[in-house]
């Protein structure tokens, strides 16, 4: 652990965070930086939640992507989600989609594993009482900070935690001619889930 934060420490002296500072006039000297130490949630699941819709932009939708285990699968795309999506206003589910989960990354006395998931990785991650508290902290969270927001989350025992929230900055207005369509009288020969963008 000391490793760890003196390593955190020395990232305020790599050549890109001398640079930053440089060209944004910061004085080196008066620059601090503070390391959280935490204690790490060992999730039962986890997943990201977006508080407007990032394919399509649509503010009244959450969008909540889901697995089973430690969220690092989810976030380096090893594994697909559940997809669901809540209507912001009514709260009413509107989507579910399963994401078929053949591993999920453990929490193993020092170390992190994978381990191979059975027949509840063809299930759904979360149960409708789950979706709608994540759904309501996701409200919660940008009315909170009054912009759309980037949200993942924990859950261990029932209970949902948040781990970080930001701010979705890839948001645009689409309009029909950023949109080209062509019909095409063909088999569909591939189909699949969308990432999320950013």
């Amino acid at each position: 652990l000391l490793k760890k934060v003196k390593e955190c420490y020395a990232s305020l002296f790599t050549q890109r965070a001398i640079y930053y500072r440089h060209e944004q006039k910061f004085d080196h000297s008066k620059v601090g930086l503070a390391v959280v130490v935490q204690r790490m949630i060992e999730s039962d699941k986890s997943g990201v939640s977006f508080s407007i819709d990032p394919v399509t932009n649509d503010k009244n939708r959450i969008v909540i992507e889901a697995i089973l285990g430690l969220g690092e699968y989810i976030v380096q795309g090893t594994v697909t989600p559940d997809h669901y999506e809540v209507d912001k206003r009514s709260l009413v589910i509107t989507k579910k989609q399963i994401g078929k989960q053949d591993v999920k990354f453990v929490k193993s006395n020092i170390s992190n594993k994978e381990v191979k998931l059975g027949r509840e990785g063809s299930k759904l991650k979360l149960s409708d009482q789950e979706i709608l508290k994540i759904a309501m902290l996701v409200r919660d969270i940008e009315n909170h900070y009054y912009f759309p927001q980037d949200i993942e989350w924990a859950i261990k025992d029932n209970r949902v935690y948040i781990i970080q929230a930001r701010p979705i900055t890839t948001t645009h207005n689409k309009t029909d001619s950023d949109v080209q369509t062509q019909n095409f009288a063909s088999l569909l020969i591939l189909s699949g889930s969308p990432a999320s963008p950013g």
